[in-house]
């Protein structure tokens, strides 16, 4: 079995027709494609306003998957502004794709199971792996959308990321499948054949951990409420964090699962002195506190790069990073990027920034579905 990956990117944002002919020629260049193909896309959101992702989508003679990023890259370029696809292309790899409708926090069980439920009974046996696009949301954690998909699939290894945008208010986030626009809908893709995926991930730099160790004394979903029995707020302010630290603490949380730790970002802590983190924060959990700067960002991205080049077998590599990292990078925002480039190679790759990584990890018997913060994850194939 190949799974093959081909990749297109644009930066031409003004002549719509122009920018539909290239990326149909970059697709064709190395000839036909195969039997089976879908495509993934990452963009600038001027690429939907102006109407060259409907345009394409319309000329593409399969289905499509995409979202609004603040940075994509492929072997070709790296750019803040751009355009960029992958094709997956296969003989005897089957794909399958759907739109769920509009998700909200009271409706995402049922949402979820529908959509999923819709794009299995198109493939014959359960997918090797499933790429998913969800929305960004202000009242519905990433982490929620992901464990409805792995409740749904049974545990269907998921690799995704959420929508995000160059303003931090994610007001242009969006997702899109075929052309069509949304910003509260998932847009899922099941990979159905003898594919081995593989997953890496790498988060904060082992030398920005620093040495205290706590345990999650209370919590629910993503709010650490207590922390060594102490409020969360407390808890932080007792390491000499101050209020204002508490909108953009980066943390670690060890399951104590033998899984590796999830890297997560707190947004802030409610009237009560709870902790709203952009991941799972389970009770019994182990907390670490870190912090990001632009020499962790490079040294974590070369680590997961080179063991992900170690495999063998490398038919191409999807990768998504933490749009947190651009932050952190600026005002060298795509160094990154050009990193990644250059130790690559000649692998077809994509990558599309992130505003919350899907990834699973894994214990010696197990494979777990996770979310992630402030993290660089891979997808080997």
């Amino acid at each position: 079995t190949m799974l093959k990956l081909r990749t297109a990117c644009t930066t031409e944002i003004d002549d719509v027709a122009l920018a539909v002919d290239d990326i149909l020629a970059q697709i064709g260049k190395n000839g036909a494609l195969c039997k089976n193909s879908v495509g993934i896309f990452s963009c600038y959101f001027e690429f939907l306003e102006n109407g060259f992702v409907t345009a394409l989508c319309k000329r593409l003679p399969f289905d499509v998957i995409g979202n609004t990023v603040m940075g994509s890259a492929t072997n070709d370029k790296a750019g803040l502004e751009m355009f960029s696809l992958a094709v997956l292309t296969s003989d005897d790899v089957n794909f399958s794709t759907v739109f769920s409708s509009s998700i909200d926090a009271d409706n995402v069980e049922q949402c979820i199971a529908d959509a999923y439920g819709t794009a299995r009974s198109k493939l014959t046996s359960a997918p090797a792996f499933m790429l998913a696009l969800a929305p960004t949301m202000k009242n519905l954690s990433g982490a929620v959308i992901l464990e409805q998909l792995d409740l749904a699939s049974h545990g269907v290894p998921t690799f995704g990321s959420l929508s995000n945008d160059s303003v931090l208010t994610m007001e242009h986030a969006r997702t899109v499948w075929n052309g069509e626009i949304h910003s509260t809908k998932l847009a899922l893709l099941l990979v159905e054949g003898a594919v081995t995926p593989r997953f890496f991930i790498s988060s904060i730099s082992a030398r920005n951990i620093f040495q205290y160790r706590a345990k999650i004394t209370d919590a629910e979903k993503c709010i650490i409420k207590h922390v060594n029995d102490l409020t969360a707020r407390e808890y932080f302010l007792s390491l000499g964090l101050n209020e204002d630290d508490l909108h953009s603490v980066p943390i670690l949380v060890d399951y104590a699962d033998g899984t590796r730790p999830i890297a997560a970002h707190v947004y802030g802590t409610t009237e009560e002195g709870y902790a709203l983190c952009g991941a799972e924060t389970p009770i019994g959990s182990t907390l670490m506190i870190g912090k990001m700067d632009y020499h962790g960002v490079l040294s974590t991205a070369e680590e997961v790069l080179e063991q992900a080049l170690s495999e063998t077998d490398i038919h191409g590599i999807l990768m998504f990073p933490c749009y947190s990292r651009i932050l952190v990078l600026s005002p060298r925002a795509e160094d990154e990027m050009e990193k990644i480039r250059t130790l690559v190679g000649t692998i077809p790759f994509w990558l599309s920034y992130s505003g919350g990584e899907m990834c699973p990890v894994s214990n010696k018997d197990h494979t777990f579905n996770r979310f992630h913060n402030l993290s660089y994850v891979l997808c080997v194939f």
